[in-house]
């Protein structure tokens, strides 16, 4: 190797040695600066028919600054005759922090063919850095849910009393429903 190549080579190296130090020192180059983590607890429950489910998210904050993260359900993962929703839509976390807000899930009732016993549904949402166009990042998340299986029936006399004699027969007529 000459003598210039390992000067140029040398002086290059230093050169971008002094830039990187420039950026540590200014903070410029952090790409944590808005970071998070983002869980759901519990992540699968079962209900009934027309009962509301919640769950827990937790955010994280792991960025070096204060964050502010709005919180959505995705519409498209929502059943047919469900709601979801999340409160607040709107949370603060202070660096180092952690914050929680509530994912709320109303299950269809039973005549609709998507809240049948047995069936499955997975909720997405999601929570959006507001500093997005400083590194802020999204982050998805999923709940999940099975519908029980509801059993019961109703029975409903046609007349409420009869008087009736030692060792006579009576009829009564009683009509039963599936109610469950």
């Amino acid at each position: 190797m000459s003598l210039n190549l390992k000067n140029w080579f040398a002086t290059t190296l230093a050169l971008a040695l002094i830039c990187f130090g420039f950026l540590l020192i200014t903070g410029v180059a952090s790409a944590d600066a808005y970071d998070h983590k983002m869980t759901v607890s519990p992540s699968s429950q079962s209900g009934d028919p027309e009962e509301q489910l919640q769950y827990t998210i937790t955010i994280e904050n792991t960025g070096d600054n204060d964050d502010t993260y709005d919180m959505s359900v995705t519409n498209s993962t929502i059943p047919t005759g469900y709601t979801a929703f999340i409160l607040p839509s709107t949370l603060s976390v202070e660096e180092d922090e952690s914050g929680t807000a509530t994912l709320f899930i109303k299950i269809a009732n039973r005549t609709t063919s998507t809240a049948e016993g047995g069936d499955t549904a997975q909720i997405s949402f999601k929570s959006k850095s507001q500093n997005s166009d400083s590194g802020g990042k999204t982050k998805t998340q999923t709940a999940s849910l099975t519908v029980n299986n509801v059993y019961g029936t109703t029975l409903t006399p046609s007349e409420g009393e009869k008087t009736v004699d030692p060792n006579e027969n009576v009829k009564f007529m009683v009509s039963v429903k599936n109610s469950g």
